[in-house]
């Protein structure tokens, strides 16, 4: 597993052999959200002026299985999110930490402030 996947996991602790360690820090969910409801897969990326993670597109698919790996953006401050969607042109806005972009054929929203916790 990549270490920025580990860390956004929020362990509790660790275990290395036959020793166990707790992690002297907490890690904060601030991150963009992204859920597709449309009928095909869509490419998304979004930039890193703040927080961590890669810029390049991201394939999510459509309907699926939501995850905290698969559909989040680990951000702390204001991006600019390109989403594509199959067949047709792509659409870019700005979004915050903590937004929740919803995406289906013919419209997407975006809800601020969503705080979305690893379970």
């Amino acid at each position: 597993m990549p270490l920025k996947r580990f860390l956004d996991s929020s362990p509790t602790s660790i275990t290395l052999l036959h020793n166990t360690i707790t992690p002297t820090f907490t890690l904060k969910a601030t991150m963009v959200w992204v859920s597709n409801y449309a009928s095909a897969s869509i490419a998304v990326s979004v930039t890193n002026n703040g927080g961590s993670g890669d810029a390049s597109d991201f394939t999510i698919s459509s309907k699926g299985n939501e995850t905290y790996i698969l559909n989040h953006f680990y951000r702390t401050g204001e991006e600019t999110i390109r989403i594509t969607r199959s067949g047709k042109n792509a659409f870019t806005f700005k979004v915050q930490k903590n937004d929740c972009v919803l995406v289906w054929d013919d419209a997407y929203g975006v809800e601020g402030g969503v705080i979305i916790t690893n379970a």
